[in-house]
């Protein structure tokens, strides 16, 4: 008996750069995408810098276990130290995470988010000084998960939310002062700023996907100004003299850059 395994999607990172995004990142799972792969008899391989996920037909190209609305986590590891020389990023490298999704369209991942990689516990300091400011956090789904008001005399600077038994996931705090108003997206998942995430793909499975892989695609444009950095010039004299070393600037653009 032989058992099938289709594509169910793929994920690929293209960049104007080097068109290949993928040399720049792999792919991490947490545990609950492996336990969410495994109980949907999912296959997920890394090929030529391309995450392909398949799943187990049961002979006549429909999954052996249902499949749509399944959610999978993945973390972008970010593999090239120089990514930010030659790339436009309009977020904050470091401090904060992007977030892609496939939720306007399920064969398109958008970015829906810039957040704060957090952990369980969330530490949020409202980003304006006026009081009272009621602050309201949110999952993914928008449901109120806690209110709170802050004063100028009671609640402190900041506040601090459990996220334990909420999972893992996207959480939104909300800031209402008298006059206006502001947000602050944030991503609580204990293992992806230990993995070193770059960024996190969230990807909920259709049943179009099935006969009908979904190409999903994250894309990366390119840096336009000239960058400049240092360059470390070795002379010798004469044979057998110590060699001297000279500090001078190389200005270049984008081309300037090694490719592989």
């Amino acid at each position: 008996m032989t058992t099938e395994f289709p594509i169910l999607f793929s994920v690929a990172i293209s960049h104007a750069f080097h068109g290949n995004g993928g040399q720049d990142f792999d792919f991490f799972f947490p545990l609950d995408t492996k336990r969410t792969l495994a109980d949907g008899r999912m296959v997920a391989k890394v090929m030529e810098g391309v995450l392909y996920v398949f799943y187990e037909s049961d002979g006549t190209g429909a999954p052996r276990v249902p499949l749509a609305g399944s959610k999978l986590r993945i973390g972008l590891i970010l593999l090239n130290p120089y990514f930010g020389n030659f790339t436009e990023l309009d977020f904050d490298l470091g401090r904060t995470f992007p977030l892609y999704r496939n939720t306007a369209d399920v064969r398109k991942l958008d970015r829906t988010a810039t957040s704060v990689m957090v952990g369980t516990s969330l530490r949020h300091t409202p980003t304006g000084a006026a009081r009272p400011v009621t602050l309201t956090l949110r999952d993914a789904a928008g449901n109120i998960l806690k209110m709170d008001t802050l004063t100028a005399t009671a609640g402190g600077d900041s506040i601090v939310y459990d996220l334990t038994g909420s999972g893992p996931g996207a959480y939104l705090v909300e800031e209402e002062y008298w006059s206006e108003s502001a947000e602050v997206s944030y991503y609580s998942d204990p293992e992806l700023p230990r993995a070193g995430a770059f960024g996190i793909v969230e990807i909920v499975i259709d049943d179009a996907f099935v006969g009908a892989p979904a190409a999903l695609q994250i894309v990366f444009q390119s840096r336009s100004e000239i960058l400049r950095w240092p360059r470390i010039t070795t002379m010798r004299t004469s044979p057998g003299s110590s060699s001297t070393t000279q500090d001078s600037r190389r200005t270049c653009g984008l081309n300037c850059f090694s490719r592989g």
